[in-house]
């Protein structure tokens, strides 16, 4: 789910779609780990929480979109939205699935296995369509991307995410995948000289505002408030 199939997903939509339609899509992934984290897991969220999450994920279309929710409508664009949606299942799978793996086995190992068997499912289609032969043929710029991808963005990356997922609950982890567009549009700022646009500090500060919500400890009850001048009475 999250190597082999979460892959294919994601770049054969990539590859029918916009990457503007890609991000808007993608921010259904955390919702779909919450609704699932809480059939498979039991998970249960606060309203605080559920109110962070709204909050969040209109921040992420809000920063993604510059304020225009509209998506193509051709039918290319049609094949690549239902690729994704796929995608983002598949990742919530992952996550909640691996939520409950690493309750016995540390994150790294989880993490090493599943990118091996993934791997592994890999080859033969990788065999047959050719693809392995083109490997060789790259060129040292496209090596070094791909490289990067593997060490940065697999193996660290999915390695922090079950480090995470150790200590919060998978709906709370998920919700940080919001942080993603905001982040993107401040690297396109800082590398690629790109223009800042007003929805996107407006989508920022909701993203950042939703996501310290889902965080943020719960208050204290009037129960816990009156226990606690009880026992400074007695004293």
């Amino acid at each position: 789910l999250g190597v082999t199939i979460f892959y294919w997903l994601q770049y054969t939509g990539v590859s029918y779609t916009t990457a503007t339609n890609v991000s808007l899509l993608v921010t259904l992934s955390p919702i779909w780990t919450t609704l699932f984290s809480r059939r498979v897991l039991g998970e249960r969220l606060a309203r605080k929480q559920l109110v962070g999450i709204a909050g969040a994920f209109i921040g992420a279309l809000l920063v993604v979109s510059r304020g225009r929710l509209d998506l193509a409508t051709s039918r290319n664009d049609a094949i690549g939205a239902l690729f994704i949606l796929a995608n983002t299942l598949a990742w919530a799978g992952y996550t909640v699935l691996g939520k409950r793996a690493i309750e016995t086995r540390p994150a790294f190992f989880v993490t090493a296995w599943a990118s091996l068997l993934g791997l592994a499912m890999m080859v033969p289609p990788l065999v047959w369509t050719g693809g392995l032969r083109s490997g060789f043929h790259l060129t040292p710029g496209t090596w070094v991307a791909v490289i990067y991808l593997g060490i940065v963005c697999t193996a660290v990356g999915y390695s922090l995410w079950y480090y995470a997922l150790q200590s919060v609950t998978a709906s709370v982890a998920s919700t940080s995948v919001y942080l993603e567009p905001l982040v993107t549009a401040i690297l396109a700022m800082a590398i690629l000289g790109e223009r800042l646009h007003t929805f996107t500090v407006i989508g920022g500060v909701a993203i950042v505002a939703g996501i310290w919500t889902v965080n943020s400890p719960p208050a204290r009850g009037r129960a816990g408030i009156e226990l606690g001048r009880g026992s400074a009475g007695r004293a």
